[in-house]
């Protein structure tokens, strides 16, 4: 038998919950009991290192949206020195400007790419591609590239903003395994390629399954 627990919570402040949850996983650790702790929405760094911090071993960590793309891959870094090759050769990057906590890539004097760092500036957590100065595209990393989400430039009370209309859900290989598509009332429509269509209800149901 395992257990999987569903409480780890995104987007939320730090709070009892979350101590809770530390207090039970040392219980579990002590009956030698196959637990796992799932993310019913993508968790971010901060969240991540909020439960891990608690005492939640990170490989017993489940994101079912990674999961149901064979890539739950949330623990790891990603290079930054090579990822800055790659997209110079693949991009024609021609300078870049390092900061604080971002590299920002430039062709031809108009930036392309933003590189947003780790603490150590060895590593990097995602990438912002740029048109013309809007953001376009995100690209989020663990060991490897997880998923991306795309943007489209939209108008509210006369000033310019990035909304979110889909994020691509990749294997391990990096190639597309599903999408999730926000309608403007940001819900979310699963799309799979063999036609398969889920509510976020109906997807979570798969990834219990699964």
């Amino acid at each position: 038998m395992a257990v999987y627990v569903f409480s780890l919570l995104v987007l939320h402040e730090p709070n009892g919950v979350d101590n809770a949850q530390g207090i039970r996983s040392r219980y579990f650790k002590k009956t030698n009991q196959t637990v796992k702790y799932i993310y019913t929405d993508l968790p971010w760094e901060k969240y991540i290192q909020r439960y891990t911090d608690t005492g939640i071993e990170i490989q017993d960590m489940l994101c079912a949206h990674l999961f149901l793309a064979d890539n739950n891959h949330i623990a790891g870094n990603a290079g930054v020195k090579e990822k800055i090759e790659q997209l110079k050769e693949n991009l024609g990057i021609t300078n870049s400007l390092e900061k604080e906590k971002t590299i920002e890539l430039y062709r031809n004097e108009k930036r392309v790419a933003s590189i947003t760092l780790k603490e150590n500036r060895e590593y990097f957590s995602y990438i912002n591609f740029y048109e013309s100065e809007r953001l376009i595209v995100t690209e989020y990393y663990g060991d490897r590239l997880l998923y991306r989400h795309y943007y489209v430039t939209d108008w509210e009370d006369g000033m310019a903003y990035a909304r979110q209309v889909r994020t691509s859900f990749v294997n391990g290989e990096g190639v597309d395994i599903y999408d999730c598509i926000y309608d403007k009332d940001g819900v979310e429509h699963y799309v799979f390629p063999d036609g398969r269509r889920y509510s976020k209800q109906q997807f979570l149901i798969a990834f219990i399954k699964k």
